[in-house]
């Protein structure tokens, strides 16, 4: 596929599903149910001495074994720039450390040696993204472990050097060629040592080797170049200090060798350094950056551009689960921490950085001054200094200037103070006029009108009626009269109908009220929601929906109400949350789902749990159905593996047993498995002169593919557009097959996905 081919197809995509979806009638499978999902943060369990390579055959990290501390671990993880995902091969290697592995450019991962406490190892395996399958090449390295292995690109070998074996550390190098290892025998080499690091030079077509230790266990500095025939030993004028542990990652993008820290004869390290091909720089970044630390792993993303660095070992004990990003310039944290438990917090979701942010609140012992934000996948933790600690304050990020505005709350007294936030650093504003001090308001932005609206909230000895407008230097009151004085509302803004909807609870029932820049005024809708208590309200902007999730006073159940500007409705999606109270809510209008966070239960417990609202956003691509034979078999349909149809993403299938020759291939995508043109499906297309072959889709798009000869690969790019949440589609190739059958077509089994976020 061409450039301009996949820049269009998300937005071509996005208004042909949506067509199709809602014109087709009632063979299209139909949008996904509402269901709440518990985002729970997944990251490998610590380890160090584990091995950590980028597959840029299947576009994915991959992690493999490494110990504990307790013992060794055969667990195989995949990272695709987003996210972690623990892999269940049918088969793996052996628990193992201090085994090497490096990623082959067609071929998946290969694995050599390693120990398990017992022995060194000597056994080599591959890794498909799918399955290990150990190989037995007719000759191999010695076992051993702390050596070393890349993949020199231009001559299509890996090399090995170095290493532990049973009599000791070793400076012998192997080279791996796809089928078997063979010892290469240069004049000289670099001294025997353990654990130095080694990757490809892309840029100047060599392998470079750095540190590790030597044969008394003593950390060096040396710099080796290996060409494929002899080393050279090169003498930069900048060097880091001695060490080893520190294994090397090479940056495509920048064409530098990067390194950080290891271990020298006394500590762990904590330092960054580039190999430009002529000397290593010392980059002192700029906090944050990792903790000192060795044995951790390391590898360049190329789709994200960044080299991720996971686990190792500190100066007191495992890193927990510690995950970094370099970009060349800094370090970026990708920490599984999660915000402390907490209840009366405020939220607001900042749609030009894509996060939802969380302010404050009472934690379970003391009252919280803490900012985070959470990007769909973790949470971080971010500024450290900024408006004190406070509980029922109000957020709204105001989209005109890019910023989240808080305002009063109480701090031990309640308060009138207006902060901002920019995704960096909080500040305080000084505007001319603001509102009495208050706690328990609403607040929210009016995107038509370019205001943060505020309205009523508790103070000492009663309440607030007043409305409030804030335009980004100052307040403004706003003359006019509406709802009574309370606390503890819901309140967000309907984009469609341009105007803000306050509910609160006068213990029987909700009350909503409208507001539209001008005046305040009561709805009536037949149904209501009743007292549930102390609840968030927030607009759903893919569906036009306010949804208010919340609980009666001691429930625990939590109930879903929507309103759609006329009438409440309640709805019982599935895989709700524990009842609670005092928790809040935003909507992420990047991933079209409500994120709901925190609050206390019935018990009076606060939690810190993460949740999300909206269509099942659980995506999945299988197989099913069978292909009829061509000239050289039946042709196969499959998702690569981690592939799936995610917001966002593309989705990679590959057609293999094609023809050797180059013939049109094309990829028909259809919306439903049911029927064809009112036809029931599977079709048996026999009748049409290809006996054994089956039409298992509507066939409602078609789109051509390029077969390289024998396989194809098609690239599906799915739009980031949350209104395509569970719509599901189907996917068979055909294929021009002159000498097959009469008509000279065959089809391949189908592929059906479900699009997930």
């Amino acid at each position: 596929m061409h450039a301009p081919y996949l820049s269009h197809l998300p937005r071509w995509l996005t208004a042909s599903l949506l067509f199709l979806g809602t014109t087709l009638g009632s063979g299209v499978t139909a949008l996904a149910q509402l269901a709440w999902t518990e985002r729970v943060v997944i990251a490998p369990p610590s380890r160090v001495d584990g091995a950590f390579v980028h597959d840029e055959l299947h576009e994915r990290s991959i992690l493999f074994g490494g110990h504990d501390l307790s013992s060794g671990r055969q667990d195989t993880w995949r990272w695709d720039g987003r996210e972690w995902t623990e892999l269940v091969p049918a088969t793996s290697p052996s628990l193992r450390w201090e085994h090497a592995m490096v990623a082959l450019p067609n071929e998946g991962v290969l694995l050599f040696g390693g120990q398990n406490g017992v022995v060194p190892l000597g056994d080599t395996w591959r890794f498909d993204g799918t399955t290990w399958v150990e190989l037995h090449p007719a000759s191999s390295p010695s076992p051993r472990r702390g050596h070393a292995m890349a993949y020199d690109l231009a001559r299509q070998r890996v090399v090995l050097f170095g290493g532990v074996g049973p009599l000791g550390p070793l400076n012998d190098v192997w080279e791996w060629d796809g089928a078997t290892w063979s010892q290469a025998l240069p004049a000289s080499a670099p001294a025997v040592r353990s654990f130095c690091g080694l990757v490809y030079d892309r840029a100047r077509g060599n392998t470079v080797l750095f540190g590790g230790f030597d044969a008394s266990q003593a950390p060096l500095s040396d710099t080796w170049i290996w060409n494929g025939i002899s080393w050279t030993r090169r003498t930069p004028s900048a060097s880091p200090s001695v060490r080893a542990r520190s294994p090397l990652a090479y940056d495509i993008a920048r064409s530098r060798v990067v390194l950080f820290g290891g271990q020298n004869a006394t500590t762990a390290l904590a330092d960054t350094w580039e190999w430009d091909g002529t000397t290593w720089r010392n980059l002192a970044p700029a906090a944050p950056v990792p903790s000192a630390g060795y044995g951790h792993g390391i590898c360049f993303h190329p789709s994200q551009e960044r080299t991720l660095l996971f686990g190792g070992r500190g100066t007191s004990g495992l890193r927990t689960t510690e995950a970094w990003e370099w970009n060349g310039a800094r370090w970026s944290s990708l920490s599984t921490e999660l915000p402390p438990a907490r209840r009366h917090h405020s939220m607001a979701f900042d749609s030009a950085r894509g996060r939802s942010v969380v302010f404050g609140g009472a934690g379970a012992t003391a009252w919280l001054a803490d900012t985070w934000e959470w990007d769909g996948i973790r949470w971080r933790r971010m500024a450290t200094t900024g408006p004190a600690a406070r509980i029922g304050h109000a957020l709204a990020f105001d989209s005109a200037r890019g910023r989240t505005i808080l305002f009063g709350g109480d701090t031990g007294s309640i308060v009138q103070d207006t902060w901002s936030w920019n995704g960096t650093s909080w500040q305080q504003l000084s505007p001319a006029t603001s509102p009495p001090a208050r706690r328990l308001h609403a607040m929210v932005y009016d995107a038509a009108r370019d205001r943060i609206v505020l309205f009523g909230g508790h103070r000492v000895g009663g309440y607030y009626d007043d409305t409030w407008e804030f335009d980004g230097t100052t307040w403004q009151q706003r003359a006019v009269s509406g709802p009574p004085g309370w606390d503890h509302y819901g309140a967000a803004y309907d984009l469609e109908r341009e105007r803000t909807v306050l509910t609160y609870n006068t213990g029987s029932q909700r009350i909503t009220w409208e507001w539209d820049g001008t005046t305040w005024t009561q709805a009536h809708p037949v149904v209501t929601p009743p007292g549930i208590w102390q609840a968030p309200l927030v607009y759903d902007a893919a569906r036009a929906r306010c949804v208010l999730a919340g609980s009666l006073n001691g429930s625990s159940v939590l109930e879903v109400w929507e309103y759609d500007g006329a009438n409440w409705s309640q709805r019982r999606p599935s895989g709700s949350p524990a009842g609670r109270n005092e928790h809040h809510a935003v909507y992420d209008n990047v991933r079209g789902r409500v994120v709901l966070f925190g609050g206390y239960l019935p018990t009076n417990v606060p939690v810190n749990d993460t949740w999300e609202y909206g269509t099942d956003a659980i995506s999945a691509f299988n197989t099913y159905g069978t292909g009829c034979l061509g000239s050289r078999g039946v042709p196969s349909l499959t998702g690569l593996p981690g592939s799936r149809p995610v917001l966002g993403d593309v989705l990679r299938v590959r057609i293999d047993t094609l023809p050797l020759v180059w013939t049109p291939t094309f990829m028909y995508l259809g919306l439903s498995d049911s029927f064809f043109s009112g036809i029931p499906l599977p079709l048996d297309l026999g009748v049409a002169g290809m006996p054994g072959c089956w039409l298992l889709q509507s066939a409602d798009v078609l789109l051509p593919i390029q077969n390289a000869g024998g396989s194809a690969l098609f690239l599906l790019p799915l739009p980031d557009d949350g209104s395509l949440l569970g719509f599901s589609f189907f996917l068979q190739a055909a294929v021009v097959d002159r000498n097959a059958n009469a008509p000279g077509f065959i089809w391949s089994n189908g592929g059906a996905g479900r699009i997930g976020a």
